[in-house]
């Protein structure tokens, strides 16, 4: 497995990241929208790479988005009843935690072998 690669494979565990954390912005943005209904990023393993006789992971995609269309809670008002966005503050939060966490793992990644790169040899 050649450096470039193990590059890429850490540079798009970070963007799956950074849209997981976009997509939990948006739904804390959204969270007191009446009828709101929150996303989730959907991911796919971009192509194995054959490596000899192993199969080499290559990294993450962002294959699209998900509404979770479930109801919200519904709240009565002079006319009848609104329902309120089903984003749930916590579920997001343990998101971003996560999120935040992967971003960070793919970055320390980065960091080591761009250090050993930098290294006279």
């Amino acid at each position: 497995m050649s450096l470039a690669s193990v590059l890429n494979t850490a540079r798009s565990g970070m963007a799956a990241a950074v849209t997981s954390m976009e997509a939990v912005s948006h739904n804390l943005a959204n969270s007191r929208t009446n009828g709101y209904k929150a996303i989730r990023p959907v991911f796919a393993e971009l192509p194995a790479s054959t490596q000899g006789s192993l199969q080499v992971g290559t990294g993450v995609r962002v294959s699209g988005l998900t509404t979770d269309n479930s109801p919200g809670p519904l709240v009565a008002d002079g006319d009848g009843l609104i329902e309120l966005s089903n984003t749930d503050i916590g579920e997001e939060i343990v998101e971003l935690v996560l999120a935040e966490d992967q971003f960070m793992a793919n970055a320390v990644v980065l960091d080591v072998l761009l250090d050993l790169r930098r290294r006279p040899h």
